[in-house]
């Protein structure tokens, strides 16, 4: 049988070989058989027709012309080793033969094979007499290239020159810059070596293999000492398979988080979790007068992927319990604490693991390190701290955690740098008592940390954090009605300004009054209760929500007595402005604070809140219908609820928990339908939105963002790395061979 090799000068394109098929064009198009892809060759340029025993070679009016062995043809029968001419392309006509054929000497082709390097998979045809090699087309001499080796800048315009005869070849440096070798040794400039089949022959930094007859040899180089081209192309494999997992890894787990991000519950449940416990904890009987308890917190403290909760409970312990298996993580610290004040979560001495934060009933403050539970600082305060929950931010802007503790007669303690005590530095300010609520810190990009302090004798103290300087609003004056205020104010941006407000609450009577942190202003004042249920010192706490999915700030507050409020946040009345109320059903008092989560992730947030009668509520308010929606009420024993929840995975399940604690001291876990991030944390703790606690710890799993970025990220490499491959496979492409 036949075939045809296709060649530009001595690279040698493909081939084609005759089987069934009895014609073939040849042309620029990509309809014909044998596509040549240049602007100088027709769409249909030329044809070769099997006849008989014969094949016919048939010009179709081309405009340039089609030439055997150098003559213009427009009909012509091919004979094996006719060389056929079209535009800067040849195309010799030769007799099918296996790679076992017997050549008489000086009869077996000669071919450069690249093995290793820019050139590597091309095949070069050597002729007899001189096959000169350069960068470009054209030598400095004037003469014509016959191997060109495009775009390399190693090779010189004139590199090198073989020269084969009958019974040998012989390559000559004919003044390269880049040097020419075989076998690894150097020729040096005008020198000459005989070079004969195998030889492995570097012209700059490809390596060439000479092969005889119709064998090929594409195995990588043998005859080079060099560790790194041996292993070069293993390495570049490894590399190129670590870069296409690691991409496939970002881009799995990137668009695993945009379908967390896009999942919607469109029936929200919660039920009871009956399974899960903490071993070894010792429940109460309910005392026959109580008010709020230790609210639990939620953090991953022995950074195993898992989050674990931390507690405060009666005896004066403070827990540490893995949140899946419910084992203590290290042995219960004793810090003599009533169990009334709430522990902080803070990476306190910037060591990646989030630190606890608590005070004792003696004055003293903790910081205990999260993974050992060993103590970071042990610092005894003035006066009386046991039921004031403890505050943390960064407040003075050197990238170190600094802790406000308030104590009941008015002190306001300041700790700097309290992870590091070779650094750490007190500070105390003063404000007129009693002070029932807790301190919470205001921090964010537009205004420096604020620290609020409010007071039930009717005065909001804004403390600077940097500079110690010290604001007093006294509500009672701006506002003529009297504010006894006994629970920590909600932050929130309420009038889309850029800057956050406050919201506080006063106990007898109850109001809630909104102050402009922009101007220090009192923006309204609302009646809610005239007396609220008698042997409680503490209240709730209000919240700020967006309970519309605008993006606009409401105030939530539920009063002692069972009632639910809904506030507009940005309102032109000094009254305040109400949207809603709702009694609670089966509720009783309201003692513990609440916490928000965007369940049904519509932009819009639902409420949680714990009533005396053990049942833990999910409400919807729904602002246009006046109405609220009880999502889920929960029942576990009948405990009072006087915590605040928490929200978060738990247990590592990708499911959103709630638990909370009781009177009892039990601590009760609730499992929704809410698909979310593993370790995701939406509230951590008491008061615990990133306005209130100054930000959540760095090791917090939550992303929607980088769910986002990695997916794109990984996006890239993959596509980076496909285009690498495919750039690689085509500088390895090897001569294609097409069976007719």
């Amino acid at each position: 049988m036949a075939r045809i090799v296709l060649r530009k000068k001595a690279e040698v394109l493909s081939e084609y070989r005759f089987k069934t098929r009895r014609s073939i064009t040849i042309g620029s198009s990509k309809k014909s058989t044998v596509v040549i892809p240049d602007k100088n060759i027709s769409e249909n340029h030329c044809s070769i027709v099997q006849k008989d025993n014969h094949f016919e070679l048939e010009d179709n009016k081309s405009m340039f012309g089609t030439k055997v062995n150098g003559r213009p043809i427009t009909v012509y029968e091919l004979q094996f080793g006719d060389i056929i001419s079209v535009g800067d392309y040849s195309l010799e006509f030769k007799q099918d033969a296996s790679s076992s054929r017997k050549y008489a000497q000086g009869e077996a082709p000669r071919n450069l094979l690249g093995i290793y390097g820019n050139f590597e998979g091309k095949k070069y045809e050597l002729k007899l007499g001189d096959n000169l090699i350069g960068r470009d087309a054209v030598n400095p001499r004037g003469e014509a290239n016959d191997i060109v080796l495009y775009g390399d800048m190693t090779v010189s315009k004139g590199h090198a020159k073989i020269t084969c005869t009958q019974e040998r070849c012989t390559i000559t440096d004919i003044g390269s810059t880049g040097g020419v070798a075989v076998n690894g040794e150097k020729l040096g400039q005008f020198n000459s070596a005989n070079i004969n089949s195998g030889d492995e022959i570097t012209i700059a930094r490809t390596v060439f293999r000479l092969c005889e007859g119709d064998s090929e040899n594409y195995a990588r180089p043998k005859r080079y000492d060099v560790f790194v081209l041996k292993l070069a192309r293993g390495l570049f494999s490894l590399i190129t398979l670590a870069l296409y997992i690691a991409g496939a890894a970002a881009v799995y787990k990137g668009m695993e988080g945009v379908s967390i991000i896009n999942s919607k519950t469109h029936t929200f449940t919660a039920d009871a979790d009956a399974k899960w416990s903490m071993p070894g904890i010792e429940t109460r009987q309910v005392p026959p007068e109580y008010d709020i308890t230790s609210s639990p917190a939620m953090a991953d403290l022995n950074n195993d992927g898992i989050n674990d909760l931390v507690f405060l409970d009666p005896s004066g312990r403070l827990c540490a319990f893995d949140g899946k298996t419910g084992a203590p993580i290290w042995k219960s610290v004793e810090i003599f604490n009533s169990g009334k004040s709430s522990p902080a979560i803070y990476d306190v001495n910037n060591d990646g693991i989030p630190d606890i934060i608590a005070v004792s009933d003696s004055s003293t403050l903790y910081v205990i390190d999260g993974k050992s539970g060993g103590e970071i600082l042990k610092e005894t305060l003035g006066g009386n701290l046991s039921e004031l929950s403890p505050a943390v931010a960064d407040l003075n802007g050197d990238g170190k955690a600094d802790i406000v503790v308030a104590s009941e007669d008015g002190m306001v303690h300041f700790i700097y740098n309290a992870g590091f005590p070779a650094l750490k530095e007190k500070f105390t300010e003063f404000v007129d008592g009693p002070i029932y609520a807790s301190p919470v810190i205001v921090s964010t990009d537009r205004i420096a940390p604020v620290v609020v302090v409010c007071s039930y004798n009717g005065c909001v103290y804004f403390l600077d954090g940097k500079s110690r300087t010290k604001k007093t609003i006294n509500l009672t004056e701006k506002t003529g009605k009297s504010h006894m205020m006994a629970a920590p104010p909600a932050v929130g941006d309420i009038n889309n300004d850029g800057i956050p407000e406050i919201v506080v609450a006063s106990n007898v009577p109850q109001y809630l009054t909104a102050i402009s942190l922009s101007d220090f202003k009192v923006l309204w004042t609302y009646f809610v209760e005239p007396v609220p249920p008698e042997g409680l010192k503490h209240t709730s706490s209000p919240i700020i929500a967006d309970l519309t999915g605008s993006g606009k700030q409401d105030v939530v507050f539920f009063s002692a007595n069972n009632k639910m409020y809904v506030l507009k946040g940005d309102t032109g009345y000094p009254s305040g402005e109400l949207l809603l109320k709702y009694d609670l059903p089966d509720c009783k008092r309201i003692i513990g604070a609440p916490a928000k989560c965007d369940f049904n992730k519509n932009h819009v947030e639902e409420i949680v809140i714990g009533g005396e009668k053990g049942s833990l509520y999910v409400l919807s308010p729904s602002i246009d219908a006046g109405d609220v929606k009880v999502l889920a009420q929960i029942q576990f024993n009948g405990a009072p609820i006087t915590s605040s929840p928490i929200i978060g995975d738990l247990d590592g399940d990708g499911m959103l928990d709630i638990v909370y604690a009781d009177a009892a001291n039990t601590f009760k876990k609730a499992r929704t339908n809410v698909k979310d991030f593993k370790n995701r944390i939406v509230w951590q703790s008491y008061l615990g939105n990133a306005e209130h606690s100054g930000g959540l710890p760095a090791r917090t799993n939550v992303s929607y963002f980088y769910s986002l970025i990695g997916a794109g990220l990984g996006t890239i490499l993959l596509l980076s790395v496909i285009k690498v491959i495919l750039k690689m496979r085509k500088l390895v492409k090897r001569p294609k061979v097409v069976r007719l």
